[in-house]
């Protein structure tokens, strides 16, 4: 049995992973932390970041409305939100998903532009992997990729074209596999952090 982290207003630490230094050519450290939006300081959190991030208004925007939702109407958002930091707590990846009893469906990732960190898409996908099974879903989505980032997911990761629909998939089969590829490019494993 897993049990969630209290939160106060912080951010939840989901996994602990590894990135590439590109100007050390060398592994380090990272952490994926989930925002719960019980406190509008979350969403601050995001606005704060703000210009270097082409998404942060559009994720800014539904964690608000997940905020509202959640703690003045009594009603549930399917939404996450989710950041990567690195050793220096410094934020290289941002992410948001849709989730249902069987899918992971990402509707928004980036990661920080210029930066001298490598596999930080790739990370955050695969820790989203591994909710995925750790969750007996049925596959982690990609909605509406844009078009110049197609290949990555389906070449790069390993997402599957859904016939007749824009949508890409990764069944459990294919997440193993993708979390095993990037844990060894990225130079260490994914961990889940418990409370």
């Amino acid at each position: 049995m897993r049990v969630s982290a209290i939160s106060f207003g912080k951010k939840i630490p989901l996994a602990q992973c590894s990135i590439i230094d590109t100007e050390k050519n060398k592994t380090i450290p990272a952490t994926v932390y989930e925002y719960d939006c019980k406190c509008s300081s979350d969403i601050e959190d995001i606005l704060y970041e703000g210009g270097d991030w082409y998404y942060y208004l559009s994720i800014a925007t539904d964690m608000q409305d997940k905020y509202e939702k959640e703690n003045f109407r009594e009603e549930q958002s399917p939404f996450h939100f989710y950041v990567m930091e690195n050793q220096n707590g410094k934020m290289v990846a941002l992410c948001e998903t849709r989730e249902t009893d069987k899918d992971i469906q990402v509707e928004y990732i980036e990661t920080k532009h210029d930066s001298e960190q490598k596999y930080c898409g790739k990370t955050m996908l695969a820790t989203l992997g591994k909710k995925v099974l750790d969750n007996n879903k049925q596959r982690l989505m990609i909605i509406a990729p844009l078009h110049d980032v197609r290949d990555f997911y389906i070449k790069g990761c390993g997402f599957s074209e859904l016939p007749n629909i824009f949508e890409l998939q990764m069944e459990p089969n294919q997440i193993k596999d993708f979390i095993s590829k990037t844990e060894a490019q990225s130079g260490g494993k994914i961990l889940d952090i418990k409370a």
